[in-house]
Parts: C-alpha cells; sequence; structure tokens
C-alpha cells in the first residue's frame, strides 16, 4: 500500500454514524405511529376472537374491511379491558396498552376484555393465549360465550410457524 492511500476505516466509521443517526431519527418521528398500530392491532385481534354481530371486520376473502378509526370506536364503545396480576387480583395502575407481551406470556398480567350486550346472554369474554409451538411461542386471544362453557372463537397474532 502506498504512502498516499488512506485506510478505509475512518469512512467506515463516518458511514456507519450516519446511518445509525438517521435510523434513530426515524424510529423516534415513528414512535407515535407504531405504538398506535399496536394497539389498534392488538383490539382487532380481540374483536376478531369476539366474533360481535353487526361489527364486519373482513371479507370473504379474509382482507381486513374496517378502519383502524372504526376498530378503535368499536372498541371504546362494546369492550371493557380489565388486567389482573399473578395473583389475578384487579390492577388498575395499568392499562392494557402499556402491557408487554412478555409479561403476559410469564404470566405476571393477564389482560382481560369484555364484551357487553344487552343481552346478558350474549356477552362475551377474551383472554390472551400462548403457548409453545414447534418453533416459536404462538400468541393469540381466545373468547368465550356467557355461559364459560363455549369457545366464541380464536385470533393468533404472532407465531414463527411454518405456513
Amino acid at each position: 500500500m502506498s504512502k498516499d492511500a488512506k485506510s478505509p476505516i475512518p469512512f467506515a466509521i463516518i458511514i456507519c454514524v450516519c446511518c445509525s443517526l438517521i435510523l434513530a431519527a426515524i424510529h423516534s418521528t415513528l414512535k407515535d405511529e407504531q405504538d398506535l398500530n399496536k394497539r389498534v392491532d392488538m383490539q382487532y385481534n380481540v374483536l376478531k376472537a369476539l366474533h360481535i354481530d353487526g361489527i364486519e371486520l373482513f371479507n370473504e376473502k379474509g382482507k381486513r374491511v374496517i378502519s383502524s378509526t372504526d376498530i378503535e370506536n368499536a372498541f371504546e364503545t362494546s369492550i371493557t379491558s380489565i388486567v389482573l396480576d399473578a395473583t389475578f387480583t384487579n390492577t388498575v395502575d395499568i392499562s392494557v396498552f402499556d402491557l408487554k407481551t412478555k409479561d403476559i406470556e410469564k404470566k405476571i398480567y393477564n389482560p382481560i376484555f369484555v364484551y357487553t350486550d344487552k343481552d346478558p346472554a350474549k356477552s362475551k369474554y377474551a383472554i390472551h393465549i400462548s403457548g409453545k409451538g414447534l418453533w416459536s411461542t404462538i400468541n393469540g386471544y381466545m373468547a368465550i360465550e356467557a355461559d364459560a362453557a363455549t369457545i366464541a372463537g380464536v385470533s393468533f397474532y404472532s407465531h414463527g410457524e411454518t405456513p
């Protein structure tokens, strides 16, 4: 190597620092939107498991047809959420939207979603479910009818299994 040739290391360091700063700026800019999308996805999966009459979530091909705003409105008007701790005591100081999946999987917190209908016999309850698959943990929500003996629906939102 000649004396005029410069080391590529300072150039690589400058590129890495610039890319890191750009990625950090993008992440902080989009954080609120990412949190909103996570919340709406959770609400959508709970509504999907509950199978509430009058709320059309997806078409015959399985494509979502309800808007994010309509999901939030349906959730706010129809669903009450409760967070229980590991001893199944109601914890009012934490919202279901603040729970981390790992805390739910470890049963530190247990979210319960209650759909109350005008007819009490049509009320439903949705709980978080998780279990080990072959390659990863499978997470979802299971809805139970008011009789506590009939499963109303199941919706899975996270898995690493082969389709």
